[in-house]
């Protein structure tokens, strides 16, 4: 530890003897300033703010704490005048030299300099801390949470049941943990908090590590219109109070993982948002808060949400001024401007060096003596901000990249009586770690079968870990060709590739001194052919069910397995096969050791019922009907998938030849059932439920390849794709949706059965619901892939997908076009997976803007029927049956006014499209939009030619077709097969 000091001087005139006669028994005694000129919280000079809680954080280095009683029992406050105040004690640690206390101040006035004097040695003194005289009614509190060791409302209003956070360091003192359906509870009968369009403001310190959370949410949810106050962070991160179509909006993004003040007020229509004491956003709504309310920090309804850290909340019944709000975050940010430390007196000035030179990871000390001194502040060499200390520490552990040493300046501010003294040093800190050296080795080209494993070579590693670098850490991100990976710390393990081309790899290596550094390569993805049919292993015990469904396997033929130890020991055990009533099988064999057995039959596929009959000696012991055996269906997704909610009457009867398992209900209980049956396109509790087009699809494919037909749905109306994936510690976990249909699949002996995987899902991906803090398209590929590679672990002949593409603006989500995205992203599967094709449903009539009609849906398994039929049935069909698909952009011409689109089959022009195509100057999100037109256009074959009013740029240019703001039915791209094209957004133009 290098120390550096410097000593200041200043002339301070002797502090007055205090004129408060009943603190003569106190030995000590010291002021500190309130600033509110420029020097400190900068509020106008016309500003006024009256009974204000000041924050005081006290330090050893300017407090002494050796002279004050053991918990600051015999601390004292009083203004200029003698006056004294309230106060509370909110943390007291002797040994640490740190405490945090809570002083109420009648009055602060803006542009002024305020003295407040401290008084403390008096053994015999009793404590007169006191919150509830701090903030209290008659200065527009309902309740404060410090959020400490104990938590309580300060004012004593509410109750507070803690569930499940923990007690942190804090930003004041200590704060609360919130890990995620974790909160406080305060009641649900509130009858002392605002009503109606009552003035209220509603504020805490965050440090949050997600998005799309509760911070405090107080009020009702039934009440209609203006009915509560539900603090969130939405996504992208940013602040939004919801009061049922009352609400207010804060755009400023938040940093992540960082302190946050953030304040909401409401005063007669006047709505506002502010963030770290500056207003952030407003809006004028009309607030209707019915009496009782209830109160959560951390979530609503007993449903948490809030992730990271929180403290000092407050509610109050006045709608706080401006400057008060300012005076907050002056006074209570980390590196607050509003209280001076405690003044010191005596020494001289000197300035001991103005320069160091350092090795990386040292450390040095600055300290400094400031007799007189009002108000201290530092800027570290790194930038960091230190108020109210005479010294502080840092050390430089990373030099930037490519840099062999880290130049800085620490400036130290004094705010004296009569000025501000300003100093600073010279920091250098010379490179001790070499940076490191990464090598990759990877193939050129990859099979997408082998196992593949990449190891990332640190070339210089044992020279770092010789000068012991710290802790290390990996990284690997993989683009490109879809894969099945895993990662094993320094080693990126390829099991399998579910689509071919180039396959992008990106290692990370970080250490905790010598930096981090990154090496990419990229490997060359071989076609992919379908895999050999994987049997399903057998089962150790098995006995059939009524109504059970048995999928044919690679050769045609489904198994059925009668397996199990019988209860009273036999000579003889016989099983019989019915095939519609007709015995085609019976087989005879002698029980093993008495008691076990096990029989295997083939089953033809077929519009064929069998039935099973078990004897031991003759006598009955198990049988089973309805037995059927043919091809199995998963269909998953939200809501669209579900497809339940189609109309009050029903039209579908249940078709003995789709079946189905289990139930869709959520429950742990419920989604455990184990029944066999003909489907339902809905029924109560979700039992043998499929949806609508389930049953559509069922029924056209029964009726086109005379087999049975199972699906089994395991969607979930309004889920992101991030609750859809895989538990890989508990694969079958029934709090998931993955785990439940698993759970389901392999219940009915089906996971090896399912054939192909139907997927309608993304309209709550199209905003920025999901956990990432950006918008639901930025991360959709990702967890598709994972999600993906998840299906051909747990179904392993599932080798062809079939997705939908969603709605434009399906259920009116998406903010500013990122819904447009979101289905960019699903067309762009199609090229990246081998099998798996994409089906639009923009182009469905009778429409749905969310969900959709009885013929809507109807319209789902009309449209995917071919496509099923094409992919598992090997039809031939005279035309296409997928939808047009973009492939290519180019410009031609040498006006570069005309631009060519390929498409993967032939489309139609009609004057009226030209409106449906944009150009931007960027394929990011929000790119700025080019004002060249399509004024024309024709086709050939699967060529579209644009014909357009100006010419492009040279570069980055791009073009997309149908934006959800404004589009028609009666204006789409259509194939010379009668389907509309897939939607797409921003496709390079070449």
């Amino acid at each position: 530890m290098r120390l550096l000091c410097i000593l200041l001087a200043a002339c301070l005139s002797p502090f007055l003897p205090l004129q408060a006669e009943d603190f003569s028994a106190w030995s000590g005694r010291g002021s500190v300033w309130l600033l509110t000129d420029k020097e400190g919280a900068d509020l106008p000079a016309t500003a006024v703010v009256r009974e204000f809680p000041v924050l005081l954080r006290l330090h050893g280095d300017t407090f002494p704490f050796g002279a004050v009683q053991a918990k600051g029992e015999d601390l004292r406050v009083t203004d200029a005048a003698g006056r004294t105040l309230s106060l509370q004690i909110e943390s007291w640690d002797k040994v640490a030299g740190e405490a945090v206390v809570w002083v109420r101040v009648p009055e602060i006035r803006g542009a002024a300099r305020q003295e407040l004097k401290l008084y403390w040695g008096n053994a015999q003194a009793k404590p007169v801390s006191d919150g509830s005289k701090v903030f209290a009614r008659d200065n527009g509190y309902l309740s404060v949470w410090h959020l400490g060791q104990e938590v309580k409302d300060e004012v004593g209003t509410l109750p507070s049941k803690v569930v499940g956070t923990k007690p942190v360091p804090g930003l004041i003192g200590e704060a609360r943990s919130f890990a995620g359906k974790e909160g406080i509870f305060s009641g649900d009968k509130i009858t002392s908090y605002p009503t109606d369009a009552s003035s209220h403001t509603t504020s805490a310190w965050i440090k949050p590590t997600r998005s799309n959370t509760t911070i405090i949410s107080w009020g009702n949810e039934a009440g209609g219109r203006g009915s509560k106050v539900r603090f969130q962070l939405r996504a992208p991160q940013h602040l939004h109070v919801d009061s049922n179509f009352s609400d207010v909006d804060g755009p400023s993004n938040l940093a992540p993982d960082e302190w946050h003040y953030v304040t909401h007020t409401y005063d007669k229509n006047d709505g506002r948002i502010y963030l770290n004491g500056k207003l952030d956003g407003k809006a004028s709504p009309t607030l209707n808060i019915k009496s009782p309310a209830r109160l959560w920090i951390g979530g609503w309804y007993d449903v948490y949400s809030y992730e990271g850290e929180m403290d000092e909340v407050r509610v109050s019944s006045v709608a706080r001024s401006p400057e008060w709000v300012q005076l907050e975050y002056a006074n209570q940010v980390k590196n607050q401007s509003l209280v001076g430390h405690v003044v010191m007196q005596g020494g001289e000035v000197t300035l001991s060096a103005d320069r160091l030179v350092l090795n990386q990871g040292e450390a040095v000390t600055y300290k400094a003596n400031l007799p007189g001194a009002l108000s201290v502040s530092w800027t570290g060499a790194q930038g960091q901000v230190i108020a109210g200390r005479m010294g502080f520490s840092e050390a430089v552990d990373l030099l930037p990249p490519g840099k062999t040493e880290f130049r800085g300046t620490c400036r130290f501010s004094a705010v004296m009586p009569q000025g501000v003294i300003q100093k600073s040093v010279e920091v250098t800190w010379k490179r001790v770690f070499p940076e490191p050296v990464l090598k990759l080795a990877v193939p050129k080209t990859w099979d997408g079968r082998t196992e593949l494993r990449l190891k990332l070579d640190v070339v210089n590693g044992e020279q770092l870990k010789a000068l012991k670098d710290g802790k290390r850490t990996y990284r690997w991100e993989v683009s490109g060709a879809p894969v099945i990976s895993e990662v094993d710390g320094d080693t990126l393990i390829l099991k399998r590739a579910m689509g071919a081309g180039r396959l992008k790899i990106l290692a990370f290596f970080g250490s905790q001194r010598a930096g981090g550094e990154q090496v990419g390569a990229e490997i060359q993805v071989a076609e992919q052919s379908l895999d050999s049919w994987v049997a399903r292993p057998e089962p150790a015990e098995e006995l059939p069910m009524d109504g059970q469904f048995y999928a044919r396997e690679g050769d045609g033929l489904g198994k059925l397995y009668c397996k199990g130890t019988l209860a009273v020991p036999a000579q003889k055990l016989t099983l019989k096969l019915y095939a519609d009533d007709k015995l085609v099988a019976e087989v005879t064999q002698a029980p093993q050791e008495g008691k076990g057995y096990r029989f295997v039959q083939t089953l033809k596929a077929g519009l064929i019922r069998y039935r099973v009959e078990l004897l031991a000696d003759g006598k009955p012991v198990h049988a089973a009907t309805d037995l059927v055996c043919g091809d199995a269906f998963i269909i998953q997704g939200q809501s669209n998938a579900v497809a339940n909610d189609f109309g009050k009457e029903n039209p579908l009867q249940p078709n003995p030849w789709v079946r189905t398992f289990g139930a869709t209900d959520g429950s742990p209980n419920g989604s455990r059932q184990k029944v066999w049956g003909p489907a339902e396109a809905r029924a109560r509790g979700g039992r043998l439920e499929i949806g609508f087009w389930g049953m559509e699809l069922g029924r056209r494919l029964v009726e086109s390849q005379q087999v049975p037909i199972c699906l089994i749905n395991g969607a979930v109306g309004g889920t992101r794709i991030d609750t859809h994936q895989r538990d890989g510690a508990d694969p079958t976990n029934a709090a998931t949706i993955y785990g439940r249909l698993l759970w389901r699949v392999r219940a009915a002996g089906l996971d090896h059965g399912i054939r192909g995987i139907l997927w309608h899902q993304g309209e709550n991906d199209q905003g920025a619901d999901g956990p990432d803090g950006t918008y639901g398209f930025v991360h959709y590929r990702k967890y598709f892939d994972q999600m993906a590679g998840s299906w051909r672990q747990d179904y392993p002949n599932a080798q062809r997908l079939h997705l939908f593409q969603i709605w434009p603006k399906s259920c009116s989500m998406g903010v500013n076009g990122s819904d447009n995205y979101l289905r960019e992203e699903q067309r762009k599967l199609k090229s990246a997976y081998t099998y798996l094709d994409v089906m639009p449903t923009l182009g469905i009539r009778p429409p749905g803007g969310c969900h959709f009609p009885a013929g809507g849906y109807a319209e789902f398994a009309k449209l995917m029927t071919p496509l099923i039929e094409r992919d598992h049935y090997g039809v031939k069909h005279v035309q296409p049956v997928s939808a047009p698909n973009i492939l290519s952009v180019q410009r031609v011409g040498d006006k570069q006014d005309t631009v060519v689109l390929t498409f993967d089959q032939p489309v139609v022009w009609r004057d009226e499209l030209a409106a449906e195509f944009s150009f931007e100057v960027s394929p990011e999100f929000a790119a700025q939009p080019l004002m060249v037109k399509v004024v024309g256009g024709s086709a050939q074959g699967s060529t579209l030619t644009l014909r357009l009013s100006g010419s492009l740029p040279n570069s980055g240019s791009v073009l997309s077709y149908l934006d959800s703001k404004s589009w028609s039915q009666d204006r789409l791209v259509m194939g010379a097969n009668g389907l509309p094209a897939l939607t797409f957004r921003s496709v390079p133009i070449r």
